[in-house]
């Protein structure tokens, strides 16, 4: 089961002086303190986590909104239902002298993988072209290196890695799938912010912004490419996403409407 929580939360920093560790890290702090302790030793071990988090500052509603989102059915049972029903709608993180006080806690999307597959390959997908906004920070890592600026192929690549991860019966086995797509996409424009990011004294470069591409007209790669995106809303791209980086937000074009 895939599925998002977002919490709506007004934040209040006590202190005059920010905490050095960035809020994305102290929510994912705040978040495993709710989760049994023997669910949490069992994913410390995993290099790509089961679940995926961010906190963004919305100025519209003067609030943060937080998202969880959980890529398997134990995730959902352990992180999300969990960390819902007992979160309380005040917090003081002491440690770094914060209170929260939450607004509202809902879910605002919800599949499976069975229903994202048949979504796109039991319909006429006609899909044009594909916007994926890069919410929050995004780190890349291609070829043992930091990568500024995000290759299609290795962007797929990550993509089509976590969805075989966690989609059981349902992963997509075809050889060389990611270069195979990638021949099938292509940049129509970007508008990226790029900064550098620092953790655990490592500073990596990161981008924020929008990613516009292209559909040529191989029906099947379209599908699988459209079915990738919006998965990616849920997985995030790129690295270290449990700890609130490379969230996304995918938009997808058809027929032109979205």
């Amino acid at each position: 089961m895939l599925k998002i929580l977002e919490v709506k939360i007004q934040i209040d920093f006590k202190s005059n002086e920010r905490s050095t560790k960035p809020l994305n890290m102290i929510m994912n702090e705040l978040l495993l303190s709710y989760v049994d302790i023997d669910y949490r030793d069992m994913i410390s071990s995993q290099i790509i986590k089961p679940y995926t988090q961010s906190i963004v500052f919305s100025k519209e509603e003067n609030l943060y909104i937080w998202k969880i989102a959980s890529l398997d059915t134990q995730a959902t049972e352990n992180i999300l239902y969990v960390f819902r029903d007992k979160l309380s709608e005040e917090i003081f993180l002491k440690q770094y002298d914060i209170v929260l006080r939450v607004q509202a806690k809902n879910y605002i999307h919800s599949t499976t993988y069975r229903q994202l597959v048949e979504k796109y390959f039991t319909t006429d997908c006609r899909c044009r072209k594909i916007d994926l906004e890069f919410v929050t920070p995004t780190i890349f890592y291609s070829n043992d290196e930091y990568a500024v600026l995000p290759q299609l192929t290795n962007l797929l690549e990550n993509l089509i890695c976590i969805w075989n991860l966690f989609a059981g019966e349902n992963v997509l086995q075809e050889p060389n799938l990611s270069s195979n797509l990638a021949k099938q996409i292509y940049v129509i424009d970007y508008n990226f912010n790029i900064k550098p990011i620092v953790d655990e004294d490592n500073k990596m470069p990161a981008l924020t912004g929008i990613y516009s591409l292209g559909l040529r007209h191989n029906i099947m790669a379209k599908k699988i490419i459209c079915m990738l995106a919006e998965f990616a809303q849920y997985c995030g791209i790129g690295k270290k996403t449990d700890l609130g980086w490379g969230n996304v937000k995918s938009t997808i074009f058809r027929n032109n409407k979205i």
